[in-house]
């Protein structure tokens, strides 16, 4: 019998992987803000463009205008930046979103009430916001969802999935086959409108309708792979993997 505290890491399904261990995540990330010019560009680079929806979604919950919250948001990166916040990140008290909305909500409670080129981070803006874009895929949530912990939390999942999605549609094009990720992606997030139904786009492309089924079961399978990797980099351990699975389902049920 397995020793449950062997240290034989398993995937997400329970299988073992034995000899693995847990993939660099997140906080390796957070590590590399203090190593050279270039490797804290790109952790930044990377933390930014990840988080910036959900903490621009979290301040239009909590009722700032468009342009407050963009200030906010740009102020907050400016100050985890400026201020090397993140060197208080500490992998051993949870996931890396929850030390980002603990700290955004410490920003807007106690440091949002400094004078005003505090408040843009002095000029900075290291982030970049599509507000117009932004507001459009909020709209459905600021009319529907009252709590701004969630919305958080559903931009962050949105980006995950996003995440997931680019990484797959690089494997198919590489793979010679991104006309297949082309007619079947649409059908990969939960919350995507398709342009055509699955029975329309077998009719479209010729395919009969089993064989389009089982091409598209493959590509939820592998995107499935992906999003559970994504999923890996903001957590410490493989049992918070499930945990965050099953609260992405709850997340976009329905």
């Amino acid at each position: 019998m397995r020793n449950p505290n062997d240290g034989t890491a398993r995937d997400p399904r329970g299988e073992r992987r034995s000899g693995q261990k847990f993939p660099s995540t997140h906080w390796s990330i957070i590590q590399r803000l203090q190593g050279n010019d270039e490797e804290r560009e790109t952790a930044l680079n990377t933390l930014c463009a990840t988080y910036w929806m959900p903490v621009y979604s979290f301040v239009r919950r909590c009722g700032r205008s468009p342009e407050v919250a963009e200030d906010i948001t740009q102020a907050f990166f400016a100050r985890l930046i400026t201020k090397r916040m993140f060197d208080m990140a500490d992998p051993t008290r949870g996931r890396l979103r929850s030390f980002i909305l603990r700290d955004l909500r410490f920003f807007m409670r106690d440091e949002w009430a400094k004078d005003t080129a505090e408040r843009r981070g002095g000029g900075q803006t290291p982030v970049s916001i599509d507000v117009d874009s932004a507001e459009i895929l909020l709209a459905k949530q600021l009319a529907t969802e009252p709590d701004a912990d969630k919305v958080f939390d559903r931009e962050w999942g949105r980006a995950m999935m996003t995440a997931a999605r680019t990484e797959l549609e690089a494997e198919y094009r590489k793979r010679g086959r991104h006309e297949d990720f082309t007619d079947l992606g649409q059908f990969l997030l939960p919350d995507a409108e398709s342009e055509v139904s699955q029975e329309e786009l077998a009719q479209r492309t010729g395919r009969p309708l089993p064989t389009l089924r089982t091409a598209l079961f493959r590509l939820r399978r592998r995107f499935r792979h992906h999003l559970v990797t994504q999923v890996e980099l903001t957590v410490t351990s493989h049992e918070d993997v499930d945990e965050e699975l099953r609260y992405l389902r709850e997340l976009f049920r329905g």
